[in-house]
């Protein structure tokens, strides 16, 4: 089934009913106080969060505190795949694959513009005057910042931009979308694989920020906001913070580190710092993976022998770890692996042995000559669970003790 059209305009359209556009009478409330609502137990909120679609499960955590609460930590049953085609002109899709649903939403000016990334459920973007936009796919809500730096690259438009080799390096665009500082400015950050180097940008100032790591022997290759701070993580497995205020980047002091690289990715988490290291040996039937958790407390990387009963969604793009109640089968400290390269279908490993267990196919409904831009997993609570980073973290004393010297 495939809903078309933006999703907030088609959910307001159902509010009228007929050609001539009346709406619909409501009835008075039965409950008039707002505090029965706030007390509705786990169970009856789960059950009532099952029957509403995505436009209504996004408005869900607004109805009060409590309920907030429970969109942000209870454990996630809508997986969502979020799809651009190579040929997207104004639309894009999302697909619920707990509902097994498909929704086509349009957004604004999105012809010729260059994907920099996805993050925390926002899509960005650059326009053709190096203008960076913000866009909430679901209700095609925008920020925008000032232009950046004119380095623009034609050859980012491929589809195969996110893992093409260019002379020892890989060509890609990271991006992430934060909150900056005590007032909750937007923050947006952008790291570019071939320019190597880190952009920033806060709505405080409007003024573009740059680290540059052009002349350094190791290149970062991915970036995340964990515990109000930016990470990132070099090609030789090296974890640093970066500090937006001085623009400066210091690595950490820690023990067992890697010594081979594959692909190496941050794991979003709220609980800890997450790194993957993987590669896909013979595609699609074999996924050498190692997945590292980072031990502040004991200063060095632990390898994780399973997830605890929870799921790791991977994507060219993002890694997303939850526990899994999906439609598409209980499959503790399993690997749900999707590529830009193969989007109509999710293929499922063992993280113990690296093996395929079965491929899961789902209709995208695009002409699958359309190769996607960016193909990704989504989970609806990343769109107000917007992580924040302080303005300033050089005096921090746990973290000096582990920065190298």
């Amino acid at each position: 089934m495939m809903n078309s059209g933006t999703l907030k305009e088609r959910e307001d359209n159902k509010k009228f009913k007929g050609a001539g556009g009346r709406k619909k009478r409501t009835k008075n409330n039965v409950c008039n106080d707002p505090r029965s609502w706030a007390d509705l137990s786990v169970d009856l909120l789960d059950i009532i969060s099952n029957h509403l679609n995505l436009t209504e499960f996004l408005t869900f955590g607004k109805v009060c505190r409590n309920w907030r609460l429970f969109s942000l930590t209870f454990p996630q049953r809508r997986v969502l795949v979020f799809y651009i085609s190579t040929k997207a002109k104004k639309s894009c899709y999302l697909f619920d694959l707990y509902k097994d649903i498909g929704y086509k939403t349009k957004l604004p000016n999105l012809a010729g513009n260059l994907c920099l990334g996805f993050s925390n459920g926002y899509l960005i973007m650059e326009d053709r005057l190096s203008n960076v936009w913000v866009i909430n796919p679901i209700t095609a809500h925008q920020i925008q910042f000032p232009p950046m730096p004119k380095l623009r690259m034609a050859a980012l438009k491929l589809p195969n931009a996110a893992s093409k080799s260019l002379k020892g390096h890989y060509v890609f665009w990271r991006s992430y979308f934060a909150t900056f500082g005590p007032h909750g400015d937007f923050l947006v950050i952008i790291l570019s694989g071939y320019h190597r180097d880190v952009r920033f940008c806060s709505s405080k100032d409007n003024n573009w920020k740059v680290y540059t790591f052009a002349y350094q022997s190791w290149n970062i290759v991915d970036i995340i906001v964990y515990n109000s701070r930016v990470f990132v993580v070099t090609n030789d497995c090296r974890i640093g913070v970066l500090n937006l205020g001085s623009s400066n980047l210091k690595f950490l002091k820690l023990k067992g580190t890697p010594h081979s690289s594959k692909k190496i990715m941050f794991v979003a988490s709220n609980e800890q710092l997450l790194v993957i290291n993987f590669k896909v040996i013979s595609m699609p039937s074999q996924l050498d993976i190692q997945v590292y958790s980072i031990e502040f407390s004991t200063k060095e990387w632990v390898k994780v022998n399973n997830f605890g009963g929870k799921v790791l969604f991977v994507n060219d793009l993002t890694c997303l770890l939850s526990t899994n109640k999906t439609r598409l089968g209980k499959h503790n400290d399993y690997i749900y692996f999707l590529s830009s390269k193969n989007s109509h279908t999710c293929l499922l490993y063992s993280y113990e042995s690296g093996k395929l267990v079965r491929p899961i196919s789902f209709c995208t409904r695009t002409k699958r000559r359309y190769v996607p831009l960016i193909c990704c997993w989504l989970f609806p609570n990343q769109f107000y669970s917007i992580k924040n980073v302080k303005e300033d973290d050089d005096d921090d004393q746990f973290y000096r003790c582990l920065i190298e010297d």
